[in-house]
């Protein structure tokens, strides 16, 4: 965090040398950024949502990709959401340098996140998902829950269903 603090605006290549380590260069760099990459997915950051939170482990695991987890109301009151706020901002500057320096980390990214985070439109449903097959591109019709949490949107779905099938006053009972 202190790293990308200090030079994460710096326009310079940032390279990484370890006290008490004989090598520099491109070998500790790389490290450091597959290290710090790690890091930003620990599950102690509470700032992942996880496929499976009774997994061992401590770090965070999505086939999707990483899309953020919500706040609980509890966080909020723990001053959780500021402190994850923060770590948000040093991610996107930790993304920034390793794209200026042209170098890769190991953070895999959900689709709808990355482009939440580009500034592009993204509606609560998404009509037509680009996938690319072997000879050409197939449309899908797929929804954004979908791309970000499958069991959430078949869970959302029969509600949904649940709601179309019934008058508002049985189901607000439900």
């Amino acid at each position: 965090m202190k790293v990308f603090e200090l030079y994460g605006s710096s326009s310079s290549i940032l390279e990484v040398e370890y006290f008490e380590e004989v090598g520099t260069g491109l070998g500790p760099t790389l490290e450091f950024y597959s290290l710090v990459s790690r890091e930003f997915a620990r599950r102690d950051l509470k700032l992942w949502r996880d496929d499976d939170p009774l997994r061992l482990g401590s770090y965070v695991f999505h086939p999707r990709g990483l899309f953020p987890a919500p706040i609980s109301a509890e966080d909020i009151a723990n001053d959780g959401d500021t402190k994850r706020t923060h770590i948000m901002r040093v991610i996107g500057q930790f993304v920034a340098k390793a794209m200026l320096d042209s170098r890769i980390i190991d953070m895999s990214f959900n689709k709808v996140f990355l482009k939440l985070a580009l500034g592009e439109d993204v509606p609560l449903t998404i009509d037509t998902l680009k996938v690319r097959g072997s000879l050409r591109f197939v449309y899908l019709p797929l929804t954004c829950e979908k791309l970000v949490d499958e069991d959430l949107a078949k869970s959302l779905e029969k509600v949904r269903s649940l709601t179309a099938s019934r008058p508002l006053e049985k189901v607000s009972s439900f």
